[in-house]
């Protein structure tokens, strides 16, 4: 009688096993200690549920689309009319090791974003519907990130304003999502390249913030350090150190001071006063004859 008990319970303790499997398989256990279904990660969000990663962090699909999507989208529609502008624009910079630092970073980049191309297609159990858009919209933007950079580096007198500014806050966005990834277990893989391709965002920001000033080519060398300063040194008036240092050390004369920019010059300003002026003597002559 007790053999028969066990013959029967035994389909229904396989079932529970079976059961029992594919709730495992529809859930991932978290770095964290959160139990968080794939579903989570599905939702817009932003926020994930209190259950998931303890509640503090965005839903991956929310990191996709808003915080790499689109900024990437937002840098390829200001990249074609920049580019556009550029190759009208005549060279201004020597060739240089700096130039080529930023090629082969640039290109190691988008080789990055290749093979993350394919770990996301292979990631079905972790990956949302923006996973694989996401890695092909951000290979296409290391391959205009390649040619925007070789065309500003020998067109522009000063550090690329456009990769400066999308290079700083992708790189900000690109961590939150490597955090996410990171609370993953399923996606040990995908995060160590992802943050393969942090690394060379930031190696790639460092070098676009470099001034260019040594291998400008004449006239430009001669212009002030304000006109051939990037944002960021703009922005916090870093250009000045090199006069307040001087300053400091020594008493400042007129030849230690930058030449004006162009526009804020008073010989040019004059000979448009001068020719004012005359056409309007010539209006007030034709006017009394």
């Amino acid at each position: 009688m007790d053999g028969s008990r066990v013959v029967t319970a035994l389909p229904n303790m396989a079932l529970a096993a079976l059961s029992n499997t594919s709730y495992v398989r529809s859930r991932y256990l978290s770095k964290s200690g959160d139990v968080c279904s794939p579903a989570d990660d599905r939702h817009f969000g932003p926020a994930v549920g209190a259950q998931c990663r303890n509640g503090f962090d965005f839903t991956l699909l929310f990191e996709q689309t808003i915080l790499s999507i689109l900024p990437s989208v937002i840098l390829l529609v200001l990249t074609v009319p920049r580019f556009s502008a550029l190759l009208r624009a005549s060279v201004k910079t020597w060739p240089d090791s700096m130039g080529s630092a930023k090629m082969v970073t640039a290109m190691a980049y988008a080789g990055i974003q290749l093979a993350l191309i394919v770990l996301w297609s292979k990631a079905t159990l972790i990956q949302t519907r923006a996973s694989v858009p996401s890695a092909a919209v951000s290979f296409i933007v290391s391959l205009a990130i390649i040619a925007l950079s070789h065309v500003e580096h020998n067109r522009s007198i000063r550090p690329s304003t456009l990769l400066n500014v999308y290079l700083l806050f992708s790189l900000l966005f690109d961590v939150i999502q490597a955090r996410t990834l990171y609370l993953m277990k399923e996606s040990s893989s995908i995060s160590g390249i992802f943050t393969a391709s942090i690394g060379l965002k930031l190696a790639l920001l460092i070098l676009e913030t470099q001034e260019k000033r040594p291998i400008l080519r004449d006239p430009y060398r001669r212009l002030s350090p304000e006109a051939t300063s990037g944002i960021f040194s703009r922005s916090f008036f870093w250009w000045l150190n090199g006069l307040f240092i001087e300053g400091f050390r020594s008493i400042l004369t007129f030849e230690s001071l930058f030449d004006i920019d162009a526009e804020l010059d008073s010989r040019p300003l004059r000979d448009r006063m001068q020719e004012a002026w005359d056409q309007r003597c010539e209006q007030v002559s034709l006017a009394y004859e």
